[in-house]
Parts: structure tokens; sequence; C-alpha cells
């Protein structure tokens, strides 16, 4: 949240329009981006994961679609897209450079409170942070040179901690506890205009085929 500074209202009239998208991070596991030979051709290399914990996989995919279905209909026919909070922030600021991050007011499960909410945070399985620890020596990093320059990107690198069992099934007692929970969720995600009904449909197939409590 470097970019705190820069917020401000949303707005109708100047076309406005600020999303933040609580458990996302820069860049994800599964987010889209360059293909590798792509990134070979244009840096001459391809970095590693060089950082510690577990690359996040959130799905951020999901609301990118909404936003952009809602910004062609906010073109063409005027119809306005939904606001949403800003992701709660403290008043201490924590630096990591080269950047200066604030802290994000998080829940009892350690995701972002406030901002664009999905199952994913509602209804979670996984605590979602968006940078992760560069890697040292000490904690098993390789001693690969490009590896070591390479742990710089880890504070645009997001990091999730998968709950263990005990919790999920404290949360939801069964697979099916989770999956009815996820998608009424995502039911009221797309009622509420933040993902496409085909995305919906992923969303809850991807739920009832994920292994949560099975």
């Amino acid at each position: 949240m470097n970019a705190i500074i820069t917020r401000r209202a949303d707005s109708d009239t100047d076309l406005f329009r600020r999303y933040e998208i609580a458990g996302a991070c820069h860049k994800g596991a599964g987010s889209p981006g360059p293909t590798i030979p792509d990134l070979v051709k244009t840096m001459g290399y391809v970095c590693p994961w060089c950082c510690t914990g577990t690359h996040s996989d959130f799905p951020v995919q999901y609301i990118h679609n909404g936003i952009l279905v809602n910004m062609e209909n906010w073109i063409r026919s005027g119809t306005l897209p939904p606001t949403a909070d800003r992701i709660l922030a403290t008043s201490s600021p924590i630096p990591v450079y080269p950047y200066l991050y604030v802290n994000m007011q998080r829940d009892a499960f350690g995701n972002a409170k406030g901002g664009v909410r999905t199952p994913y945070v509602d209804v979670p399985i996984k605590t979602y942070l968006p940078m992760s620890p560069a890697c040292t020596y000490s904690s098993g990093c390789s001693s690969n040179p490009l590896c070591q320059a390479c742990s710089a990107w880890c504070v645009i690198l997001g990091n999730m901690f998968p709950f263990d069992q005990a919790t999920l099934k404290g949360l939801y007692q069964n697979h099916g506890g989770y999956v009815s929970k996820f998608v009424k969720n995502t039911q009221q995600l797309f009622k509420n205009g933040w993902v496409t009904e085909a995305d919906m449909e992923i969303m809850k197939t991807k739920a009832a085929e994920s292994a949560v409590l099975k």
C-alpha cells in the first residue's frame, strides 16, 4: 500500500473508480503475465522464486474481468460501476526498501480488512499477504547469484499460508459446509456486479472440486 497517498474519492462526474482488492498482490503465482520465452527475449533471464514462503495463488483475474466489463458498460451506456471501500490501514508505516508500506488492518485470519471483498478472504482457507520476505542463505536460499539478485522482487510478490485442517474444520465442519458458504458469497459477488456470470460459475466449480476437507 505504498500508493496510499494517491487515494481520492470515487466520482461519477469525472468518471473515477479506485479498487483495492483485499488479499491480492502485485504479482501472484496464478497472475497472467508474459510467457517465459518473451521474458527471455526482453530481459535476458527469468527470475526463479527467490522468496521465503509460498507464492500467492490469489485469483485476482475474476475481479479484473468484472472491472473491464463494467468499464465498457460505463463507456457505452453510462451504467455506473460499483464502488468499494478502501483497505483499512493502521497509522504505523513499515519501511521496506525501496518503498514505504502502510500496515493493513487484518482480521483474525490475517487477511486484510476492507477493500473489494471476495470469498477468498470472506470464506477463507488461506492467509494472503501482499509481499514476501527475501530468501537468505540461512533460510536455505540458493547461492545462485541470479536468485540472490531476484530477491529484490519479493516486495511485490504475494505470499500465502494455508490453514491447517483443525482450523478448516472449525470454520466449515466439512467440504459441503465450505462449498455452501463459498457459493453463497460468490453469488452475491455476481449480484453486486463484481464478477461475470461465467467467472462466477468457474469460481463455484473450483470450490466444489477443491480438496478442502475432503
